[in-house]
C-alpha cells in the first residue's frame, strides 16, 4: 500500500478557529437560605447562563463572619471565601443576609453593617445585597421576631445607601415559609427566580464575556401562597396610617352674640 505524507506546509496561514472566552466567575454568600434550596437553585440558574459559579451558604451566620472571611479568615470554610474572593470574580452577590443578625440593636447593627459594606465596596468588583425575608406570622414569637428582622432590614438600607452599595430588600417576596417560621426551602426555587429579577443583578453573559446587569425601575410580583411551597404565610406587617402633615387653622373671627338696641327716649312719667 502506497503512503501518502502531508506536509505541515499545506495548513500553513489557515485561521484557526478563536479560543472561546473564560466564563465569568459569581461568587454567592449568604446564611442559610443560601446554604439550603434557594442557594442551589440560584447556582443553577446562573450556570445555564454561562457562568461559573462559586456558592458559600453559612447557617447561623451573619454579616461579621463574611466581614471576617473577607479579611481576616481563620476556619477552612472562611479561607475558601477569601480565595474565591480574591481571585477577582465577575460579580459578587450576597443572595440572604440578616435574619442572623436580628438579635442586634439599631446602634450595634448599624456599626457591623457598615463594616461589612464598606469592606464589600472596596473589593473593586459589582456587588448586590439582598436582605432577609419575612418570617411567618402563625406564633407570637415569629411575629416578634419578624419586628427584630424588618428592624435590621431598615439599618441595611440605610448604611447601604450612604456608602453607594447596591441593596434590595426581600420583605415583599411573598410565598410561603417553612414549618421551622423562618426558612424558604420549600419555594427555594421561587425564591431565587424572585431575586433573580432585582435591580442590580447579573442577567446574562455573551460570547465576549459582557455581563447585562438587571435594571428593574419596581419590585418582582410577589409569589402566591400555596402548601406546596410553605406551611405558613408570611408576617404581615400592618400599615401605618401616615401622620397629618397639617393642622387645620382655627377660626380667625368669631361671629359676634345679637345685642338688643338700648331704648333711645325714656317715657315721662304722670304727673
Amino acid at each position: 500500500m502506497e503512503r501518502i505524507y502531508l506536509s505541515n506546509n499545506l495548513f500553513k496561514g489557515v485561521p484557526s478557529a478563536p479560543a472561546p472566552a473564560p466564563k465569568k466567575t459569581i461568587v454567592i454568600l449568604g446564611d442559610s437560605q443560601t446554604a439550603g434550596q434557594m442557594g442551589r437553585s440560584l447556582k443553577k440558574y446562573y450556570e445555564s447562563k454561562g457562568f461559573n459559579v462559586k456558592r458559600f451558604g453559612a447557617s447561623g451566620e451573619g454579616a461579621g463572619y463574611f466581614n471576617q472571611a473577607i479579611t481576616r479568615p481563620k476556619s477552612a470554610r472562611q479561607r475558601a471565601i477569601y480565595r474565591a474572593i480574591k481571585a477577582n470574580p465577575a460579580h459578587v452577590i450576597v443572595s440572604s443576609i440578616g435574619g442572623n443578625d436580628s438579635s442586634r440593636t439599631v446602634a450595634s447593627g448599624t456599626a457591623l453593617y457598615t463594616k461589612f459594606f464598606g469592606t464589600l465596596k472596596n473589593l473593586g468588583v459589582p456587588v448586590t445585597v439582598n436582605g432577609s425575608p419575612r418570617a411567618s406570622s402563625h406564633s407570637r414569637r415569629m411575629r416578634s421576631f419578624d419586628r427584630r428582622r424588618a428592624r435590621i432590614d431598615g439599618v441595611q438600607q440605610k448604611v447601604a445607601k450612604q456608602l453607594g452599595v447596591k441593596f434590595n430588600s426581600v420583605r415583599s417576596m411573598g410565598g410561603g415559609v417553612n414549618p421551622d417560621g423562618y426558612h424558604r426551602h420549600m419555594m427555594g426555587k421561587e425564591y431565587a427566580g424572585w431575586i433573580s429579577k432585582l435591580d442590580g443583578m447579573p442577567e446574562s453573559v455573551d460570547a465576549s464575556g459582557k455581563i447585562k446587569i438587571v435594571k428593574a425601575t419596581k419590585l418582582p410580583d410577589p409569589v402566591p401562597f400555596s402548601r406546596k411551597i410553605g406551611r405558613y404565610r408570611p408576617t404581615k406587617m400592618k400599615p401605618v396610617a401616615p401622620k397629618p402633615t397639617s393642622v387645620a387653622p382655627k377660626p380667625t373671627s368669631v361671629t359676634p352674640k345679637p345685642v338688643a338696641p338700648k331704648p333711645t327716649s325714656v317715657t315721662p312719667k304722670p304727673v
